[in-house]
């Protein structure tokens, strides 16, 4: 039994409650009731380099929302859903604003975040690809784009907020994806096209941002590992990125 310096236990409360619990005994919930969630795409270099993608403009980000509906937790489970036979997972870094920002320049962007986490962008990688195909599926890729994304459960957050202090500079973190605890991803945000500061600049020109509004950052690589990982009904997944720890989950059918 754990006990403070006056020999009193740290596990109970003073009338008997217990209040100390191994990481086992409880579920940990997502940090955040997310009302609105914006992902930024191809914003690694080396994510443009491997997947031969085309630069956005400069100064920009590509971007797209995610229903609220699809965050979950460490510890919760990816569905896999009925429409979809191949399902990718991406680690990014999470940005949490942390008040209402507009028109903010990059100097002070960084004065607008709460804190930071860690994402697991899922992706129904077939239905994106039927943008690639003849006739009536040739549509552009981006027809296909809300509906790949926003599948419940595809967009998962934690173990924790690490709040801005904490991470002064968000743009050296390494970060590690395992599939059934073998490495899958490596990657550093400083590999980013446009900083954390610079995406919070772009976005807020014509988008007021919100406490709690989330901003995936986008698709971590290097040169060694592409960013978009296969995942099959039955793995566990593990993120982990500097300053803020492992998000957990498994992939459930």
């Amino acid at each position: 039994m754990k006990s403070d310096t006056k020999g009193k236990s740290l596990e109970y409360s003073a009338g008997g409650e217990k209040i100390l619990y191994a990481r086992d005994e409880v579920q940990v919930l997502k940090p955040l009731q997310v009302f609105r969630a914006l992902n930024v795409g191809a914003n690694y270099n080396a994510y443009l380099a491997m997947m031969k993608i085309v630069e956005p403009f400069e100064g920009t980000v590509e971007t797209f929302w995610k229903l609220p509906q699809t965050v979950i937790g460490p510890g919760e489970r990816i569905i896999w859903p009925v429409s979809s036979q191949q399902v990718s997972c991406e680690m990014e870094l999470g940005v949490i604003i942390g008040k209402k920002t507009k028109r903010v320049s990059k100097d002070k962007a960084l004065d607008c975040v709460f804190g930071y986490t860690v994402v697991n962008d899922v992706t129904a990688i077939d239905l994106i690809k039927r943008g690639l195909g003849p006739g009536r599926e040739g549509l552009p890729g981006f027809f296909y784009l809300c509906l790949a994304k926003s599948f419940d459960t595809f967009e998962s957050i934690g173990p924790v907020i690490t709040l801005k202090d904490e991470i002064p500079d968000p743009q050296n973190l390494n970060a590690e994806y395992r599939i059934n605890g073998e490495l899958k991803v490596k990657g550093n945000t400083s590999d980013m096209r446009l900083n954390v500061a610079e995406i919070i600049e772009f976005i807020s020109q014509d988008i007021t941002l919100y406490p709690g509004d989330l901003i995936a950052t986008g698709a971590m690589a290097t040169e060694q590992y592409a960013p978009q990982v296969n995942v099959q009904i039955g793995d566990k997944i593990e993120m982990e990125i500097d300053k803020i720890g492992v998000l957990g989950n498994h992939i459930s059918g």
